[in-house]
């Protein structure tokens, strides 16, 4: 069973589903914390952050870019697989960032 939560700049989503992934806004992401229940009692997070592209595969795993893949000539869009469900990430200022980066170690460590 996975749990995730979205950090937008003026609200953060939490969710469980595909659809609450689907449903929450598809830009502006800073990140995401993604929890996996392991075994009773015991989980595993992944912190996603600094992409430009967010996705959540079909069976519930998130992934993100770590940067923007350029070529000389031209962008290359999300590379995320066409079945994914993509959310766009955004730059923002390094304080925001950084108070985002301190309420997501807080949500590894509580989550």
């Amino acid at each position: 069973m996975y749990s995730w939560k979205i950090w937008y700049e003026n609200e953060i989503i939490t969710g469980t589903t595909i659809q609450e992934w689907i449903d929450a806004p598809s830009e502006g992401v800073l990140g995401v914390v993604q929890h996996k229940e392991l075994y009773k009692g015991h989980k595993s997070a992944s912190v996603h952050s600094g992409g430009d592209w967010y996705w959540m595969l079909p069976n519930g795993v998130v992934q993100n870019t770590s940067d923007s893949t350029y070529t000389i000539d031209y962008w290359v869009p999300c590379p995320a697989p066409p079945e994914a469900i993509t959310k766009k990430g955004k730059w923002t200022a390094n304080e925001n960032m950084l108070q985002v980066s301190k309420e997501m170690i807080e949500e590894v460590k509580n989550g």
